[in-house]
Parts: structure tokens; sequence; C-alpha cells
């Protein structure tokens, strides 16, 4: 999850900023992002090999 919400973080922040005030969006982002990245985490990691990539 630490490496992975770097690669979403711009495409996230840049869908939210343009809707709402600067405050809220920092907030949804960081939620967001968090969320994406966990499910992301935990679908990769139900794969075969993906203990060897999750960890």
């Amino acid at each position: 999850m630490y490496l992975m919400h770097m690669l979403m973080l711009p495409a996230v922040f840049g869908l939210l900023s343009p809707l709402l005030p600067v405050p809220l969006t920092i907030i949804l982002t960081a939620v967001v992002t968090y969320c994406l990245s966990f499910v992301i985490s935990r679908l990769i990691g139900k794969l075969p090999f993906g203990k060897y990539i999750v960890g």
C-alpha cells in the first residue's frame, strides 16, 4: 500500500480538485487513495502469486 498510493494519488486529486473546495479535496483525496490502495492490494493478494507481490 505504501508504494501503491503514490501511483493513484495524482489521478484521484485530479478528479476531486475541480469539484470541491481545497480542504475537503485534501481530506477526500487521502481517504479515497487509502481505500483504493487497500482494496487493490487485497485483490492482488488473493491471486495465486499475490503473496510474492504484496508480501
